[in-house]
């Protein structure tokens, strides 16, 4: 990852370990529970550069290029400090648009 934004609860050993990360869609309907949160540019298996987020968990580390879950992730260092957390449960969600494209939706318990 590069040209990261946000970094919170992440140790470089995290970073190197982000390229192998699991997709967030592959937990959705489940509750997993956040200790760091990064958001930067990467580059998808075509080459292009996009905008990633990735979440800490207790066991891997997820990745998203959802826009509607990125907006939730950018709020969960501010709310861990603000609420003096180690850690965020977090409430993974697919829902389908209109026009059925699927999208994923992040709730914080």
């Amino acid at each position: 990852m590069r040209n990261l934004e946000v970094m919170y609860g992440v140790t470089k050993k995290d970073l190197a370990n982000m390229v192998t990360s699991e997709s967030l869609e592959s937990v959705a309907g489940a509750t997993i529970k956040v200790k760091g949160i990064a958001i930067g540019m990467d580059k998808d298996s075509d080459g292009k550069e996009v905008r990633c987020g990735y979440l800490l968990a207790e066991d891997t580390i997820y990745s998203t290029i959802s826009e509607t879950a990125l907006r939730s992730i950018e709020m969960y260092p501010e709310i861990m400090e603000e609420e003096n957390l180690k850690e965020l449960e977090i409430v993974v969600s697919k829902r389908s648009s209109k026009g059925g494209r699927d999208f994923l939706v992040l709730f914080v318990k």
